[in-house]
């Protein structure tokens, strides 16, 4: 069986991300990653959202550069990101275009398509990786449906930063 990884996470917004809070969250992120890689992961499944999801498929792009690695961009619907300014543009595009490949779960939006969007990441997945703040949140809906699977979860409490 293949082993793969999605990630869940709360935007930036939510998360407080001071540049030293980013940092951390960051350093945290990227060990877990490695993890990952290391348990025999080499698919990685990204949301595609602000915060997390973009920051540690920004982190899987650079280790393609040295491990045999494949991203795939979960859109939860075609227009997503479209709406995205400044440098989560930039960020959402860029990533965008290094996917090995694109998976649209909703042709347009609808009220579920985050949650569609995050439980087909699971249930494509072997590994979760969360990192959460509130769990009355998707985020916190995530981690609970990985867990009724059994999936491999791990969580990042931001609470404990």
């Amino acid at each position: 069986m293949e082993l793969t990884t999605c990630f869940s996470g709360h935007r930036p917004e939510k998360l407080n991300m001071t540049m030293q809070n980013t940092l951390k969250i960051q350093s945290i992120l990227q060990k877990e990653i490695i993890e990952s890689i290391n348990a025999g992961c080499n698919k990685f499944l990204s949301g595609m959202a602000r915060g997390i999801d973009l920051l540690a498929a920004e982190y899987i792009i650079e280790l393609k550069k040295s491990h045999p690695l494949q991203l795939f961009a979960i859109r939860p619907f075609a227009t997503h990101g479209e709406d995205f300014k400044g440098e989560w543009a930039c960020c959402y595009n860029y990533v965008l275009s290094k996917c090995d490949s694109v998976i649209v779960v909703s042709p347009q939006y609808a009220k579920d398509s985050y949650k569609r969007r995050n439980f087909y990441m699971v249930d494509h997945s072997t590994h979760l990786i969360a990192v959460v703040k509130n769990y009355n949140s998707g985020t916190g809906q995530t981690i609970a449906y990985a867990n009724k699977l059994q999936k491999n979860v791990k969580i990042l409490d931001c609470n404990f930063l």
